[in-house]
């Protein structure tokens, strides 16, 4: 728990831009984010309002995580005000199975997109169908953390996201880890134990290439 609460200590001295190994710190605010059991922050960003945004894997509720807890793991966002410190709005998201490896970044209309492998087929607040042993699960989000949509990208073995990002015309890039050869909704070649695997969208998810 004390390596827990260290790393959301660092992480959030990190998205202040704080160089924390370079000189000594001024203290300006502490705060604790978490359930009775272990939570890890994965991804996080500051956001256009000033706050912050964190996604976190955790496998319990309780302490300040409230809402439903769908399987073994799931993800947590957390999205912070201005004062970074107040919570706005809380969201858990995952099925029956585990959830992992979140990646966050907000869009340009103010939203957010938020990635992660899966394993759940679809149950808990996930529509998407499941394709193999974990997906891409993509979702998109408005600016007040309510769900527009999800979809899932991937083949029979295992695929992990690593990379999100928005390009000007609102198409998405998704890429990550993948060990499947085509099936599911893959059409790319499998080159080896695991390959690079990155997908064109539209802004509904929709593939490009």
């Amino acid at each position: 728990m004390v390596k827990t609460l260290f790393f959301y200590g660092l992480f959030l001295s990190l998205l202040t831009g704080s160089p924390a190994f370079a000189q000594a710190l001024k203290q300006q605010w502490d705060q604790v984010y978490g359930s009775a059991g272990s939570d890890f922050p994965r991804s996080g960003l500051a956001t256009a309002d000033g706050g912050y945004l964190i996604a976190s894997e955790i496998s319990s509720t309780g302490g300040s995580i409230s809402g439903t807890a769908y399987g073994n793991g799931d993800i947590w966002l957390l999205k912070l005000g201005s004062d970074k410190i107040t919570a706005e709005w809380q969201l858990i998201l995952g099925g029956a199975d585990n959830e992992h490896s979140p990646v966050v970044i907000q869009t340009a209309d103010g939203g957010f997109l938020v990635a992660c492998a899966s394993a759940s087929a679809p149950g808990g607040n996930k529509t998407a169908v499941n394709y193999g042993k974990a997906d891409y699960w993509l979702i998109r989000l408005d600016a007040k953390g309510n769900i527009l949509w999800d979809k899932s990208y991937g083949g029979s073995e295992n695929e992990t996201p690593a990379y999100l990002a928005e390009m000007d015309d609102q198409s998405i890039l998704l890429g990550g880890t993948s060990s499947s050869n085509p099936s599911g909704n893959k059409t790319a070649a499998n080159y080896g134990a695991e390959d690079f695997w990155v997908l064109r969208l539209d802004e509904k998810g929709n593939e490009i290439w």
